[in-house]
Parts: C-alpha cells; sequence; structure tokens
C-alpha cells in the first residue's frame, strides 16, 4: 500500500487541506446569528423580580397594615350627604371596628339611632380622622349593613 493517494481519492477532494468547506462563511464576515451591522442593539431581557423581595415587600405591608390600623367608615345617604360616601381612613382606634358607621356607633353607644346621635358620631370621626383620610369612595349599602347588624334606618 502506497502513501499516495489513488486516483479517485484525488478526484473527490481536490485540495481539501487547504480550502475551506464551500458552505461556510469567508473568514471575516459576522456569524449568521448575530444582527446586521446597521441594526440597532437588541434590547435586554426585563429583570425578574426575585421571590425574597416580593416577601419582603408583603412583610413589610402586613407590618405598616399592623401599625397604622386603617378602618372605613361608611356614612348612608343623609340631608347632609345625599350621595353617601365611604372613608378609607389610617390610624384608628383599638376600640373601633375596622368597618364603622355612625349608625353604628349610636346603635352601640345608645341603642337606637336618632339625628343627634348621628350628627354628633359625624363630627366626632371628622374631628379625628380629617388628617389621617386615605380616600373617599362611593357608598357601599353591604358595609354599612355590617356595621349595624344588617338593619337599615331612615334619613
Amino acid at each position: 500500500m502506497s502513501d499516495e493517494p489513488n486516483a479517485s481519492e484525488a478526484e473527490a477532494a481536490p485540495n481539501a487541506t487547504n480550502s475551506p468547506p464551500e458552505n461556510s462563511p469567508p473568514e471575516n464576515s459576522p456569524p449568521e446569528n448575530s444582527p446586521p451591522e446597521n441594526s440597532p442593539p437588541a434590547a435586554a431581557p426585563e429583570p425578574r423580580i426575585p421571590p425574597w423581595l416580593l416577601l419582603l415587600l408583603g412583610v413589610v405591608l402586613v407590618i405598616v397594615w399592623i401599625v397604622k390600623r386603617p378602618g372605613l367608615f361608611v356614612v348612608q345617604p343623609i340631608g347632609a350627604v345625599p350621595d353617601g360616601v365611604t372613608v378609607l381612613y389610617l390610624s384608628r382606634g383599638d376600640d373601633v371596628p375596622f368597618i364603622e358607621s355612625p349608625d353604628g356607633i349610636c346603635l352601640r353607644t345608645t341603642g337606637g339611632v336618632n339625628l343627634l346621635c348621628r350628627g354628633v358620631s359625624m363630627t366626632a370621626f371628622m374631628r379625628t380622622a380629617e388628617p389621617e383620610i386615605v380616600a373617599r369612595l362611593p357608598y357601599s349599602e353591604w358595609l354599612y349593613l355590617q356595621t349595624t347588624d344588617g338593619r337599615t334606618f331612615g334619613r
């Protein structure tokens, strides 16, 4: 056996060691997956929020909730407030429920509801909670009924 290739091998691979394959790009051309030179750079992927950060945020919100003790004060539609209102406020007292209304206060303190008690309850609330009001929301009858044990009272 000789080290020289036979004629059929020489015809099948002429200059196989000296030339690049036919399908390969020229040496100084960019790779096929790279963007053209004039195109803007690709946008970086959106950063993901790590789960530990979400957990930390949740814990902080719970602590703020406990410390600030928000509450809802519901005023049914009456002469002074014809459409009614629900007020979200901060720093409610220890003896005040999360959802409260002037009628609910009257029921607990006097056992009934009258205009004088309603007025005093609303005035007392507005004096103490005005600086702590976060939002004024539309009236919610369902919330109002929670404060009066399901009973409604006239305007």
